[in-house]
């Protein structure tokens, strides 16, 4: 998407992508913790980008994109964790048995 905003050589600068669809992703599918924190850098973006703040909106972008990777991340590593624990039996039986 092609933007009023020149750079320093008068070309027309790109809107970066808000992200805003991977957050919710990551919200619901991995962490929503760290998905509701990359949601609100999501909707950063696109009002830093209308205020011709294009370094903040680069950024909020960057920000969400880097917050859902530590959300898949973080899931994606204690699901890991479980399994390992588990195989190693170091979970123990459940109370009751």
């Amino acid at each position: 998407m092609q933007s009023l905003h020149p750079d320093v050589h008068g070309l027309p600068l790109v809107k970066p992508a808000s992200r805003f669809g991977l957050a919710i992703a990551v919200t619901v599918l991995f962490s929503m913790l760290f998905g509701i924190i990359a949601i609100v850098f999501a909707c950063q973006v696109d009002a830093k980008w209308r205020r011709g703040d294009v370094e903040g909106a680069r950024s909020a972008s960057r920000q969400a994109l880097g917050w859902s990777l530590v959300g898949i991340g973080f899931t994606v590593m204690t699901v890991v964790a479980v399994v390992v624990l588990a195989a190693l039996g170091a979970l123990g039986e459940p109370a009751g048995y």
